[in-house]
């Protein structure tokens, strides 16, 4: 084999291990920005999970509140006819109680 081409296999083998060593370079590249895109869409994911979590816990909460006003409403109406008993008639009521208990 001649010196020249000798020198031209030597120059393609270094090319070759150039181009090998970009391809790994390239390579860790691609895989860093890939886990990275994964890693954002991941923490998107969740954030919006969140949100939406969020959002229909205070929907649950203001449902649950107009289905409780109308028991509340009447909870405060019975308090204030129970707060309007004349003393009279809750002596009346302790005595008929203590009678029977009693006899």
């Amino acid at each position: 084999m001649s010196h020249e081409a000798i020198i031209k296999v030597k120059e393609a083998e270094q090319q070759a291990k150039e181009m090998i060593a970009q391809a790994k370079k390239e390579r860790l590249e691609i895989i860093d920005r890939s886990e990275k895109e994964a890693k954002a869409s991941y923490d998107k994911a969740i954030k919006e999970a969140e949100l939406k979590k969020d959002q229909l816990l205070e929907e649950a909460q203001r449902e649950g509140d107009k289905k409780a006003q109308p028991i509340l409403d009447e909870a405060r109406e019975e308090a204030v006819k129970i707060g309007q008993v004349s003393e009279d008639k809750l002596q009346n009521v302790v005595k008929n109680i203590v009678e029977r208990i009693v006899n």
